[in-house]
């Protein structure tokens, strides 16, 4: 067998391993039930010797790094969670912790919720934060032993990337003091429960069909019910989980969440599962796998901002009084996200202490040192060009295909030319190609604001 498919097998293994592993996770598979995750043995001197062109090789060093990465952080993590406690004392009674960590969407249990998980959060960011400098200490040593290349999905320069972020926090954040005063909010944990709106409106069941049905006219249906498989999993409390098996197997298991806070992390984490199964099937491991996906995170962010559509939200049969409250919830919603998100790009190397206060700056409140937690994302950067992605792609359909571009055929298609290179592009080339100005997601952004 030639050196360059030894890599790609090697490749291909581990990631279809790996999102095995989270599966089994999900279900509550543990010790010798759960898959073991197959990391690749391929040393500097092979990987040179392989033959590959220069986009698949960019990519397959990205996903030998983010190997190497994992393969020393992984027992590390695993020796954090098994260093939490998995109870607390919450109003006297010993609680789970995932008991508590969802009490705090209560806003009569928010604030003794936030003081029964707080000793575990400082001590669950400290340890991350460990975690995540042994990680990218590993990535680094294989980067530097194979000389890396940029590669076609690498973005912007570092400090581009963190002055767009600095752009966004400083063109938000008089909006975001404003609605946390409206709202009450004193405490950055006193969010949750003000995002945690709309649970008359919108129920956890059927939530994917509701969210596929609102882009049916895009004629993509058949890709994902084809690709994009619901995991029979226990649910994040929080977020979408997205594992890709094989290209053709996508699993995704939504949040517990209902609401309008439920409704937008699903619907992000469609997005990003429909970004993944549009990827041409011909390319090979590293590129049909996209390692930093920004194209895919950019449609996650895209189909958020759709469930937060007017025009989406009366075909579903919404009156105009609840269209509007949700519109104005999930507004909200999007506007913490990429303010977090924002923070998280800004964070890099900061101390605990630091990192909270970034927190503090983002959600517009005072803060607790455990609310680092909510920062420190290995996947920060390709994040956050996502989010801004996603922004700007809304508002680049918009002007090509009106309002309701997400009800016309004729915008998949630039939907399909943006995924079906996988790592061969980025969400920056892909607007470079639609025309989008350098500033439209600020305005977009600025637009979703303004109705918060």
């Amino acid at each position: 067998m030639e050196t360059h498919e030894r890599v790609r097998q090697a490749i291909e293994r581990w990631r279809g391993s790996e999102a095995q592993a989270w599966v089994a996770a999900w279900e509550g598979l543990d010790g010798d039930e759960a898959p073991a995750v197959v990391f690749p043995r391929v040393d500097p001197e092979t990987f040179h010797a392989a033959a590959f062109g220069p986009d698949e090789r960019a990519a397959a060093t990205a996903h030998l790094a983010r190997a190497a990465y994992e393969r020393r952080a992984a027992p590390l993590r695993a020796e954090l969670q098994a260093s939490l406690p998995a109870t607390v004392r919450l109003e006297g009674d010993l609680v789970p912790v995932s008991e508590a960590v969802l009490a705090l969407l209560d806003a009569s249990r928010s604030r003794p919720a936030r003081r029964a998980l707080e000793p575990i959060a400082c001590r669950a960011a400290s340890g991350a934060l460990a975690v995540q400098r042994h990680g990218a200490a590993a990535a680094m040593e294989w980067l530097g032993a194979v000389e890396a290349q940029g590669h076609p999905d690498g973005g912007p320069p570092a400090d581009d990337t963190r002055a767009a972020a600095h752009r966004l926090l400083e063109l938000t954040d008089d909006a975001m003091r404003d609605l946390a005063d409206r709202q009450g909010v004193e405490r950055a944990s006193d969010w949750l429960p003000v995002l945690h709106r709309g649970r008359d409106l919108f129920r956890p069941e059927r939530r994917f069909q509701r969210i596929a049905a609102d882009i049916e006219g895009l004629g993509l249906r058949g890709t994902l019910a084809s690709h994009v498989h619901v995991a029979s999993a226990t649910p994040h409390p929080f977020r979408a989980r997205l594992a890709v098996r094989r290209p053709e197997d996508i699993r995704l298991a939504g949040p517990a969440l209902d609401g309008v806070l439920g409704e937008v992390f699903a619907a992000e984490g469609l997005g990003r599962a429909l970004g993944l199964a549009l990827v041409s099937g011909d390319l090979s491991p590293a590129l049909r796998r996209p390692v930093a996906a920004s194209v895919s995170r950019a449609f996650g962010a895209l189909l958020a901002q759709v469930v937060a559509d007017p025009i989406a939200l009366r075909r579903r049969g919404l009156t105009r009084s609840e269209t509007e409250r949700a519109q104005r919830s999930a507004a909200a919603v999007i506007l913490v996200v990429a303010r977090l998100a924002a923070a998280d790009v800004l964070v890099a190397g900061d101390a605990l202490e630091a990192r909270s206060a970034w927190v503090g700056r983002a959600l517009g409140a005072d803060v607790e040192p455990g609310s680092a937690v909510c920062l420190g994302s290995s996947a920060a950067r390709p994040r956050f060009r996502g989010v801004l992605g996603g922004l700007a792609l809304f508002a680049a359909l918009r002007e090509l295909h009106d309002e309701d571009w997400f009800r016309n055929p004729r915008a998949a298609e630039p939907l399909r030319g943006a995924a079906t290179p996988g790592g061969r592009t980025s969400i920056e080339a892909v607007l470079g190609d639609l025309g989008a100005a350098p500033d439209l997601a600020f305005e977009r952004l600025l637009e979703i604001v303004a109705r918060a």
